[in-house]
């Protein structure tokens, strides 16, 4: 159900991005701005144990960016600029086969790594 629920959360984002006519960057925007505020908010009326202060700094530093910046912002800007450039339909198929290619990718993997395992 819940999957059913985020899916149909899902095309209702994509149809109201064509349809704003705001560009990727602002859609992005738009989406990471009030998040980051809200996660920041609860991280300070929360103070949870997150042991930040126990990590490198390089270590915390490439998480940020890792998530923060290429997975964060370059999602958003990218299906954004998705949707601007081919349609909303078309991207929405296009992303639909993501878990299936992942799955593919996973497969393939294993089946390399269990052929390296079986020729030692």
């Amino acid at each position: 159900m819940l999957f059913l629920v985020c899916s149909a959360l899902w095309a209702v984002f994509t149809i109201s991005v064509r349809q704003s006519g705001l560009k990727p960057l602002e859609v992005t925007a738009t989406l990471t701005v009030p998040n980051g505020v809200l996660l920041l908010a609860w991280w300070l009326f929360q103070q949870p144990e997150l042991t930040w202060n126990t990590l490198p700094a390089v270590d915390l530093a490439v998480l940020m960016f890792t998530q923060g910046i290429a997975v964060g912002l370059g999602s958003g800007v990218l299906y954004a600029y998705a949707i601007s450039r081919l349609g909303a339909e078309v991207t929405s198929a296009i992303g639909s086969m993501t878990p299936v290619c992942c799955d593919l990718c996973h497969a393939a993997g294993s089946r390399c790594r269990h052929r390296e395992h079986d020729s030692e």
